[in-house]
């Protein structure tokens, strides 16, 4: 049985407005979407990550700021002071969360759709997000928050990227 917390979502702090489209500022149609995928290693188990993207407590440690999670199927979510707001759609314990997922300068009812899939390999977590639905204009300064603000963060914080031998 997955924990409590098996069913949150990350958050990426989003960057100033001056980068989203004239379109997403004017609260206008969203017409053009993309996607990107981000890969990742983390030296720890699978579940730490899944953990760490879920559980509000570890969320607040490395983003630095507030974040509410409904771990659940159907629960939404608030991260980085409400910057980042949407939906868990599904949860595989340790290995897949999906979320409706947006910013809160995008255009009202836009969502765009998150999948992170985890595996473990020799020790290692490996990490695929795949983001879609993003509008063009913020495809870049998404897959940057996902990168500098949620998982090299997380790799800092809880030592998820360090190459040091506690051996001596």
């Amino acid at each position: 049985p997955a924990p409590a917390a098996a069913a949150a979502c990350p958050a990426v702090r989003p960057a100033p407005t001056s980068g989203a489209s004239a379109a997403v500022k004017a609260g206008a149609r969203v017409t053009s979407t993309g996607q990107f995928e981000v890969t990742d290693t983390f030296k720890c188990r699978a579940e730490d990550v899944f953990l760490a993207l879920l559980e509000e407590g570890r969320v607040r440690a490395y983003t630095q700021s507030e974040a509410k999670i409904d771990a659940k199927v159907g629960g939404a979510f608030s991260l980085f002071n409400g910057n980042v707001t949407g939906t868990i759609k599904d949860l595989v314990p340790y290995s897949r969360i999906v979320m409706a997922w947006r910013f809160k300068d995008w255009t009202e009812g836009h969502f765009s759709e998150v999948t992170i899939a985890l595996s473990e390999n020799d020790g290692e977590a490996s990490l695929r997000l795949t983001h879609t639905g993003v509008p063009t204009a913020d495809i870049e300064r998404t897959r940057e928050g996902w990168r500098i603000h949620q998982f090299e963060r997380m790799k800092l914080i809880f030592g998820f990227g360090s190459g040091l031998s506690l051996s001596l």
